[in-house]
């Protein structure tokens, strides 16, 4: 083996997390999903108010390399798709104030701080300050629901988590891992509104349809 490969190897992954083709670290072209064909805008289902940014589908080579970096230990892959969601919204003209996340509870006396490291991610590369403005929601969390049945028609999953501060009006970027139900997402987005928040607009690495209504649900909110 080269040396100059070993090294690497050390350093960190170079193949992509779903189809493992090399040098696509951490999700390479042929895996990262073409529909959508751009990462927005959505209307979020759950609340049409809100737009929503997403890199693509909760499939395939994307939903690899989002769990990777939740829960194979691979980190750095989160801090990577962030970039690259940064990226395309600076691309398609998306603007706003600050960014934000959905904060998390502890797991097992573990902070869990994926959308944290997403949102500073996606906050250096559009140049704008990453504040914490939410605290944890009460309740079940939906990260340890997720791929379950759906929660029963007309009953909320989990409470809407309190701000943390009063807002003097402006655009915040809302920022987590997945879009399952859009749920999560559109009480977020109503306790930053409540707390000021002029405008929400969310992003998140990767959304189910029905998170955007099934069929797209595309256009400017």
């Amino acid at each position: 083996m080269r040396a100059t490969t070993r090294i690497a190897e050390l350093l960190g992954p170079s193949g992509c997390l779903g189809c493992g083709r090399p040098g696509g670290w951490p999700c390479c072209a042929g895996c990262t999903p073409v529909e959508p064909s751009a990462p927005g805008p959505w209307r979020l289902a759950a609340d049409p108010a809100v737009t929503l940014w997403t890199l693509g589908p909760y499939q395939g080579g994307l939903r690899a390399a989002v769990v990777a970096g939740k829960l194979r230990g691979q980190p750095a892959a989160l801090t990577a798709l962030g970039r690259r969601l940064g990226a395309q919204l600076e691309a398609a003209g998306a603007g706003a104030d600050l960014v934000t996340w959905v904060a998390s509870r502890a797991a097992r006396g573990r902070p869990r701080e994926h959308a944290r490291t997403l949102a500073e991610a996606v906050s250096a590369v559009l140049g704008l300050p990453a504040v914490r403005l939410l605290g944890p929601a009460a309740g079940a969390d939906l990260g340890h629901a997720r791929g379950t049945r759906r929660p029963a028609a007309g009953t909320r999953a989990r409470p809407r988590p309190a701000a943390r501060r009063r807002l003097a009006g402006g655009r915040v970027l809302l920022v987590d891992d997945v879009a399952t139900t859009g749920h999560t997402l559109a009480g977020a987005a109503h306790a930053l509104r409540a707390a000021g928040a002029r405008r929400v607009e969310a992003a998140t690495l990767a959304a189910a349809a029905r998170a955007f209504g099934g069929s797209g649900g595309r256009g400017a909110v």
